[in-house]
C-alpha cells in the first residue's frame, strides 16, 4: 500500500511562479512522462498577458525545473509544459475512461491545496472522491464529489487546480479544473480522453507531446451501491487482529448458529425469497428483536445462503441514499433495511416504485425488502405513507425475542463461539462452563471470545456482568496496543490509559490519517508532544484499526472507529481523560477548518448517551459548540445526516439542559439548524419532528424553548405543504393545518406576533376548505378560528377578533350538540376568550355573562378531571374577575381573583417553573382590581410578588418573561409614583429600563418594542412626580426614537404610541421652559438616566 501511495505522489507536482524575488505556488500538475507535466490552463492565469514560460518552474522531488514551452490542447481547461530534465513518474501512468451511469466510488485527488509565497511547506494532500455519471456528453467534464472533510472557505482549495484525479486502480481519468461557485462539496474535471484527442493536433510533435497520444487508455464503469454485499467473512486471523473486528457481523468469525427461533425463521426466510408468482412480485419481510440478538447476523445470513445457492439473486444491505431514488432492477433484488426508522421515507418510495411498476406490469424481476429493527413502530408506519398498501405486502413477520432465546440455544452460541475462536488461539474446543449465562448473542460471543483468549470471566457476582465483561474485552484488547512497535522499536502506547486515550480520539472523529496527529493534542498527555510523537501514533491506530470499509490502497486513508457501537460506547465512557479530550477537540483548529469532524462527534457521543450519564454530561457540554460550529460554516450537509440520525436525541437534551442548567444555548443552535435550506431536509428530520411535537418534548409551559418549537413546527409546515402540493387529499390537508395552527401557537409565545397571525388564519382557511365537505373538521375549524381571534386581538383588530371569537362559540356550541365527541370543556375556553373580547368592544354586561358561563362549566369538569381542567378554570376566573371590575363590582372581582390565586399557588405546588407565569398574573390582577376597589395600599404587596414571580419565571426559563418582568417592575413604578413614593416609584422605572434594555441588546429586533414600552413608563413616572425632567426628556427622545422605527414599519400597531410620546415630550420641554431651565429646544445633549 505504502509503495502505491509514493508512486501517486511523485506524479503530482508544483506548478510555481517567479515573483517579487521569490516563488509562489498557483497550482498542481501531473507528471505524465519525463519532461511532461499536465496542468489547468487557468492555473496559468498567473502569467497575466505574458507567454514568457520561463517564468514558470515544476518543482517535483528533489527537482526544481524551468519550463521550457507549453502546449495548447485546443479549448480545453488543461495545458501540457514540457520541462527538459524533469524525472518521468515512477511506472508507467495509465489513462482511464469512466463509461459507467453509476457513481465511482473510492477514487483521489492527489495535489497541493494551499496557495501562496511560502508553499514550500505545503505537503500533497490526498482527497477521497466519487466520479459522478455523466450528464451531458458533449460536455467534457466530470463531476467530482468530494468526501473528505471540507475546508470552512474553499479557496483554500484553490491549489489543486490541475491535480491529477485518479480511479482505485490509480489510473488517471483527468485533471481538477475549478471548484463550482456553488461550493456544496463538488469539484470539476477535465477528462483525459478528450485531452488525448486534443493532443493529436498539438504542436510541436515532440517525444513528450507524443506521450499523450500514447498513452495507454482502460475503460471503467460504476459499481451499482444500491445494496452493499454483505459476504466478507475473514480467513485465518493473525494472532495480531484486533478482538473488536472479530465480534463485528460483516466478518462472520462465528458460524451461523441454526438453532431455535433463528433456524426456523431462516427457513421461512429462504422461502420467502424464492417464492414468486408467474410475474415478477414485490414483498416485504419483518424481522425485530432487542439490541445484540443477532438481527442484522441473520439478515446477513440470509443474504450469504442465496449467494451460494441463488446465484441470480443481488442481495445486500441497502444503501438509504440510493434507495431514495432507485428504480427497482431487472435482476432479482433482495435488500436488507437495517434499522428502516433511519430513513423510512426512502424506504417507502423506493417499496411505491416498486409496487407502481408491478401494477404497470413493467417490474423486470421480484424485489424483495428485509425490515429489521428492534420493533415494529413508529417507523412502519411512515414507511406505509410513502407506500400505500403496505401492510397487504408483508409476506412473512419474524421476531428475535429474548425468551426465545434458550437455555439450549444459549449453550449452542457458546459452543459455536468457543470453537471458532479457540481453533483461533490454539485451544481446546470444548467450551468452558458459565459463556452460556449472557442474555443474548453478543456478550456470549464476547465471553466466548475472553474465554478463548486466554482471559477468566467476570465473576458472576458483579452489580454489571456484562459491562465487567467489556471492561475484560477492552484490556485484552490493549495487549495488542502495548505490543505495538514503532520503526525504531519503541513502545508507541505505554500503558492502557494512553491506548484508550488515543482511540477516544480516533472514534470520536474517525478521521483521516492526515489529521490524526494534529487532533491528538486533544490527549491532555500529547498536548505538547512533538509532533513526530503524534504522527508516530497516528501510524500506530491506522495499523492497528485501518478501515475496513474501503479499499486497501486508498491514497487517503481513514482511521477506523472502534467498533461493535456497543464496545464503543463502552470505551469512551470508560476513558478517564474522555472530557477533557472532547472539550479540546470542540476547540481544536482541526474541527473549526473541517466541521463534518463536529457532526461525527456529535454522532459518537449520541451513541453512548443513553446508556452512559457521563457521557451523556460532556454531550450537554459541547452540544450547542458544535451545533454553532455547523450552522456557522453552513456545512449543511453535515447538519442534514446528524439531524436525520439524531434530532429525537438533540431535542431531548437541548430540553433537559434548558430545564435542569437554564442553558438554552443548544436549544437555540438547533433552532438555527433545523432552518436548513429546505431541500436539505430529509423527510426523516421532518417526520422525527412532528413526533416530538405530537409528543410535546419541548413543553408549551417553558417560553424560553418558544424558538426551539417554532423551528420544529416550521419544518413540520414545510413537509406537509410540500406533500398537500404533491397529492392533495383532505387527510394530508388537515394534517398542513394542525401544523400551521401550531406554528401559530409557537410563533406567539416567542412574540413574532406577526408571523403568529399569519400561520393562525392560514390554519382558519385550510379549516374553512375542509369543514366545507366534511362534519368532522367543524371542531378544528373552532379551535384554530378561537386562535386567530387571540391574533387579532393582539393586532388591535378587535371587531374582528370579536366577530372570530363568536363564530368560534356557536361551531363548538354546534359540535357538541350534533357531533360525537365531548366538546365542553372547548366550548367553555371559547366562551372565556369571547369574555374577553367583548370586554374589549365595551359589552360588559355580556362579557359577565359569558364568562360566568365559562367558569361554571369549567366547575363541573374539574370534578370529574381536575388534573385535566384546573388551569383552564384558573384562567376563566381572571376573565371573570375582568368582566366584573368593569360593571362596575371590582370588590367581586376581588374575590374572585383570590380563588384564582389559590387555585394557581396549588398547581404551582406540582410544578411550579410551568404555573408560576399563571400564578404572576393572578396576583397582577388582584393588585388592579384592588386599585379599582378603591384599596390602593393593599395593592402594594401583590404589586411587589408579581415583580418577584416573574424574576423567579426568567431565572427558572433564562430568555422567557423579559418582557412581563421589566412590565411588573414599570407597573410597580407607576403604582409608586401615585402613591408620592417618589424615591422607590423612579429606582423601580430605571430598573425597568435596565431590564428591557438587556434583553433588547440581546436581540434588538424582538425586544425594542418592550424597551419603547418600558421607557414610556419612566417618563410617565417623572411627568406624575414632576421629578427628574431633564433625565425624563433624555428617555423621551429615545423613546420616540425607537418609536418611530417601529411606526415605519408597523403603523398600525406603534403609530398612536409615537404620537403619545411626542406629545409627552412637548409636556417635558413645557415645563422645563416655564421652570426657567435652561433645557430648552437648543440642542444640547442631555444627561443620560443616571448621569
Amino acid at each position: 500500500m505504502a509503495g502505491r501511495i509514493g508512486r501517486h505522489a511523485a506524479a503530482a507536482v508544483k506548478i510555481r511562479i517567479r515573483a517579487g524575488g521569490g516563488e509562489a505556488l498557483i497550482g498542481t500538475g501531473h507528471l505524465l512522462a519525463p519532461g511532461l507535466v499536465l496542468t489547468a490552463r487557468h492555473v496559468l492565469r498567473h502569467l497575466g498577458n505574458s507567454s514568457d514560460a520561463s517564468r514558470l518552474r515544476v518543482r517535483g522531488g528533489d527537482q526544481s525545473v524551468k519550463v521550457a514551452a507549453m502546449v495548447a490542447l485546443g479549448e480545453l481547461d488543461a495545458v501540457g509544459l514540457l520541462v527538459p530534465g524533469l524525472n518521468g513518474p515512477p511506472g508507467r501512468i495509465v489513462g482511464s475512461a469512466f463509461r459507467g451511469d453509476r457513481p465511482l466510488e473510492s477514487c483521489s485527488v492527489i495535489g497541493f491545496p494551499e496557495v501562496g509565497s511560502d508553499s514550500d511547506q505545503v505537503l500533497a494532500e490526498y482527497l477521497e472522491v466519487s466520479v459522478l455519471p455523466t450528464v451531458d456528453d458533449r460536455i467534457p467534464r466530470l463531476a467530482l464529489a468530494v468526501h473528505t472533510p471540507l475546508p470552512v472557505d474553499p479557496r483554500s482549495w484553490e491549489g489543486l487546480s490541475g491535480a491529477g484525479v485518479l480511479d482505485p486502480d490509480g489510473h488517471l481519468l483527468g485533471i481538477v479544473t475549478h471548484v463550482p461557485l456553488q461550493w456544496t462539496g463538488r469539484l470539476h474535471a477535465v477528462p483525459i480522453e478528450p485531452i488525448m484527442r486534443a493532443a493529436e493536433s498539438a504542436s510541436p510533435k515532440s517525444a513528450p507531446v507524443r506521450a499523450f497520444i500514447d498513452l495507454p487508455l482502460v475503460e471503467i464503469t460504476g459499481e451499482d451501491p444500491l445494496v452493499e454485499p454483505v459476504a466478507r467473512p475473514q480467513a485465518v486471523i493473525g494472532d495480531d487482529q484486533s478482538l473488536f473486528e472479530l465480534l463485528h457481523y460483516r466478518n462472520r468469525a462465528v458460524p451461523f448458529v441454526t438453532e431455535g427461533e433463528a433456524a426456523r425463521i431462516i427457513t421461512d426466510s429462504i422461502e420467502w425469497v424464492r417464492a414468486r408468482p408467474e410475474e415478477p412480485d414485490v414483498s416485504v419481510m419483518v424481522l425485530t428483536g432487542p439490541a445484540g440478538t443477532g438481527k442484522s447476523r441473520l439478515a446477513a445470513e440470509i443474504c450469504d445462503r442465496l449467494a451460494r445457492t441463488d446465484r441470480w439473486w443481488r442481495t445486500g444491505f441497502a444503501d438509504y441514499a440510493e434507495l431514495s431514488t432507485a428504480r427497482p432492477p431487472s435482476t432479482p433484488l433482495l435488500a436488507v433495511c437495517d434499522y428502516p426508522e433511519r430513513q423510512p421515507e426512502a424506504v417507502g418510495a423506493f417499496i411505491s416504485r416498486a409496487i407502481k411498476l408491478r401494477r404497470e406490469g413493467t417490474l423486470q424481476a421480484p424485489v424483495r425488502v428485509l425490515l429489521v429493527s428492534r420493533t415494529q413502530g413508529e417507523w412502519f408506519d411512515r414507511i406505509r405513507d410513502h407506500a400505500p398498501g403496505l401492510d397487504a405486502l408483508v409476506g412473512l413477520r419474524a421476531e428475535l425475542p429474548l425468551s426465545g432465546f434458550s437455555e439450549e440455544t444459549q449453550a449452542a452460541h457458546a459452543q459455536q463461539a468457543y470453537a471458532s475462536f479457540a481453533l483461533r488461539f490454539g485451544r481446546d474446543a470444548m467450551a468452558p462452563p458459565g459463556l452460556e449465562r449472557y442474555d443474548r448473542p453478543l456478550t456470549i460471543h464476547i465471553a466466548a471470545l475472553m474465554a478463548a483468549s486466554g482471559e477468566p470471566l467476570p465473576d458472576p457476582s458483579e452489580d454489571d456482568p456484562a459491562r465487567a465483561l467489556l471492561d475484560q474485552l477492552i484490556r485484552r484488547e490493549s495487549r495488542r496496543w502495548l505490543a505495538f512497535r514503532d520503526d525504531g522499536g519503541g513502545q508507541v502506547f505505554t500503558d492502557l490509559d494512553r491506548g484508550m486515550e488515543a482511540l477516544c480520539v480516533s472514534t470520536l472523529t474517525a478521521p483521516f490519517k492526515a489529521h490524526l496527529p494534529e487532533l491528538l493534542k486533544a490527549v491532555p498527555t500529547l498536548a505538547d508532544a512533538h509532533t513526530e510523537r503524534r504522527s508516530t501514533i497516528a501510524d500506530a491506530l491506522h495499523e492497528l484499526y485501518p478501515d475496513g470499509k474501503r479499499r486497501d490502497d486508498r491514497a487517503d486513508p481513514r482511521v477506523a472507529p472502534v467498533e461493535p457501537d456497543l464496545v464503543a460506547a463502552h470505551l469512551l465512557a470508560g476513558t478517564a481523560s474522555r472530557s477533557q479530550i472532547v472539550r479540546n477537540l470542540v476547540d481544536s483548529n482541526v474541527l473549526q477548518r473541517y466541521p463534518a469532524y463536529h457532526a461525527r462527534l456529535m454522532h459518537a457521543l449520541l451513541l453512548a448517551a443513553d446508556e452512559y450519564p457521563q457521557v451523556e454530561s460532556d454531550l450537554k457540554d459541547h452540544l450547542a459548540t458544535s451545533l454553532s460550529a455547523l450552522t456557522g460554516a453552513a456545512a449543511h450537509t453535515e447538519l442534514a445526516e446528524l439531524l436525520e440520525s439524531s434530532l429525537l436525541q438533540l431535542v431531548a437534551i437541548a430540553v433537559r439542559n434548558a430545564a435542569n442548567d437554564r442553558d438554552l444555548t443548544a436549544a437555540r443552535h438547533l433552532a438555527l439548524a433545523l432552518d436548513l435550506p429546505h431541500n436539505l431536509i430529509e423527510s426523516t428530520v421532518a417526520e422525527n419532528a412532528i413526533a416530538l411535537l405530537a409528543a410535546s418534548v419541548v413543553p408549551t409551559t417553558n417560553a424560553a424553548l418558544a424558538g426551539l418549537g417554532s423551528a420544529l413546527a416550521g419544518t413540520a409546515v414545510r413537509y406537509w405543504r410540500s406533500a398537500d402540493t404533491e397529492s392533495p387529499d383532505n387527510e394530508t390537508t388537515a394534517k398542513l393545518a394542525d401544523a400551521s395552527a401550531e406554528l401559530g401557537i409557537w410563533q406567539e409565545l416567542d412574540d413574532r406576533h406577526q408571523a403568529a397571525y399569519i400561520s393562525k388564519q392560514r390554519a382558519v382557511d385550510l379549516y374553512e376548505q375542509l369543514a366545507g365537505d366534511d362534519d368532522r373538521f367543524i371542531p378544528d375549524l373552532a379551535r384554530a378560528t378561537n386562535n386567530f381571534s387571540i391574533a387579532t386581538a393582539i393586532a388591535g383588530e378587535w371587531p374582528t377578533a370579536l366577530r372570530l371569537a363568536q363564530r368560534a362559540v356557536e361551531l363548538w356550541r354546534y359540535s357538541d350538540e350534533h357531533l360525537s365527541g365531548d366538546y365542553r370543556a372547548s366550548l367553555a375556553l371559547g366562551r372565556s376568550n369571547l369574555s374577553l373580547s367583548l370586554l374589549d368592544a365595551y359589552r360588559p354586561e355580556e362579557a359577565l355573562g359569558m364568562a360566568g358561563r365559562a367558569v361554571r362549566a369549567f366547575e363541573q369538569l374539574c370534578g370529574d378531571d381536575p388534573d385535566q381542567h384546573l388551569p383552564n378554570l384558573r384562567r376563566a376566573l381572571n376573565a371573570h374577575a375582568d368582566s366584573l371590575a368593569e360593571v362596575g363590582r371590582p370588590a367581586d372581582a376581588v374575590t374572585v381573583d383570590e380563588r384564582a390565586i389559590e387555585l394557581a399557588e396549588e398547581l404551582a405546588r406540582g410544578n411550579r417553573s410551568a404555573h408560576l407565569p399563571d400564578l404572576a398574573r393572578a396576583v397582577t390582577s388582584l393588585a388592579i382590581h384592588l386599585e379599582s376597589a378603591g384599596r390602593p395600599r393593599e395593592a402594594l404587596a401583590p404589586r411587589r410578588r408579581a415583580v418577584h414571580l416573574w424574576k423567579e419565571s426568567t431565572e427558572r426559563m433564562p430568555g422567557a418573561y423579559g418582557p412581563e418582568y421589566a412590565g411588573a417592575v414599570g407597573d410597580l413604578a407607576l403604582y409608586l409614583s401615585r402613591e408620592g413614593q417618589k424615591t422607590q416609584s423612579l429606582t423601580a422605572s430605571n430598573q425597568a429600563v435596565d431590564i428591557a434594555d438587556r434583553y433588547a441588546r440581546a436581540d434588538r429586533h424582538r425586544y425594542q418594542p418592550i424597551l419603547a414600552a418600558a421607557l414610556d413608563t419612566a417618563v410617565t413616572v417623572r411627568l406624575n412626580l414632576n421629578a427628574e425632567l431633564t433625565n425624563a426628556l433624555y428617555l423621551a427622545d429615545r423613546a420616540v426614537s425607537i418609536l418611530t422605527e417601529l411606526a415605519a414599519a408597523d403603523p398600525r400597531a406603534f403609530a398612536e404610541r409615537l404620537a403619545i410620546m411626542r406629545d409627552a415630550q412637548r409636556q417635558i420641554h413645557r415645563r422645563l421652559t416655564r421652570a426657567g431651565d435652561k433645557w430648552t429646544q437648543d440642542g444640547r445633549t442631555p444627561l443620560a438616566p443616571n448621569g
